[in-house]
């Protein structure tokens, strides 16, 4: 009779314990943030510099609060377990990344929902951040208030695009996005099979829909710079927690992803990314790696 054989620990090729994985989210995430203002700082944008360590600073502060109450009516008194075993510093930050100029009742609202939903649900870790970030979303675009690109199928190629895409005065920046990437790719700290999957199908489908449109080549490169797609994806796509634990399968999860998010481009362009990385792994990791010949067919 086949056994099938769990093993309690994080499913990446090498000897990290999960917590110097995390570490390394962090560190990469405060990189991200002081490359950022450097680059804001390097253009003149004061006032998108004071906007976002306003919010990274709100958005951190909420979190600790709410988190640590919570913990108090866990009777889990110690401070530092927010940190060390919520990771509510690096859910905070990046939350905080993308609530500029957010109304501030929101924001709490945000960090309320994504913290009570990480200590419900402790299968999920930095994906947590998404749920915070879609109720942002959501108020911002009934408000009139979120950057969208009115017809994709339209752009043109300008000096204007390229610096406000690669610098990310509305979007995370993308070329600090593969540079995090390449980070914890080379600390073997990222599943990194996911992301690569995940960009390549999004990049594959978009430019047969713009050689199609007569845009060729923009239309993959602004999607994937734009809608901060190459950030959420390194830190909530391959949440290790909720995501598939064999290449073959984190492959498939990938692609999968990538074909939603192409998808739901040209539908919900706001939350197409959010969307298809939260209900992921609910409906697709244990299918996915139930199914996988690795785990099927191995006898102890």
């Amino acid at each position: 009779m086949s056994k099938y054989i769990t093993v309690d620990k994080t499913f990446i090729k090498s000897d990290n314990k999960s917590s110097l994985i995390i570490a390394r989210y962090f560190y990469s995430l405060l990189a991200f943030i002081i490359l950022s203002i450097i680059l804001y700082l390097s253009f003149g944008y004061l006032d998108i510099v004071i906007s976002l360590l306003k919010s990274l600073t709100l958005s951190f502060l909420f979190a600790s609060v709410i988190a640590y109450v919570i913990n108090i009516i866990d009777k889990d008194y110690r401070f530092m377990n927010i940190y060390r075993k919520d990771n509510i510093h690096i859910i905070s930050l990046i939350i905080g990344l993308l609530a500029i100029d957010t109304n501030i009742l929101i924001l709490l609202v945000a960090i309320l929902v994504s913290v009570i939903i990480k200590k419900i649900n402790r299968n999920i870790n930095l994906s947590a951040s998404l749920y915070g970030i879609c109720i942002i979303f959501i108020y911002k675009y009934l408000n009139n208030d979120l950057y969208l690109v009115n017809n994709l199928l339209s752009i043109e190629l300008n000096k204007g695009i390229i610096k406000e895409y690669l610098l990310g005065i509305n979007y995370l920046n993308p070329i600090l996005s593969l540079l995090v990437f390449i980070y914890l790719f080379l600390k073997k700290s990222i599943k990194y099979n996911i992301f690569i999957a995940y960009i390549i199908t999004i990049f594959i489908i978009m430019l047969i829909i713009g050689i199609f449109n007569i845009i060729h080549i923009i239309l993959p490169f602004i999607i994937l710079a734009s809608n901060s797609l190459l950030f959420l994806a390194i830190y909530t796509s391959t949440d290790y927690m909720n995501t598939p634990t064999i290449n073959e399968t984190q492959i498939i999860y990938g692609i999968i992803l990538g074909i939603l998010t192409s998808i739901l481009t040209f539908i919900i362009y706001p939350f197409s990314v959010i969307i298809p990385i939260i209900i992921g792994p609910y409906i697709l990791t244990k299918l996915l790696d139930n199914n996988s010949y690795r785990i099927k067919y191995h006898k102890k």
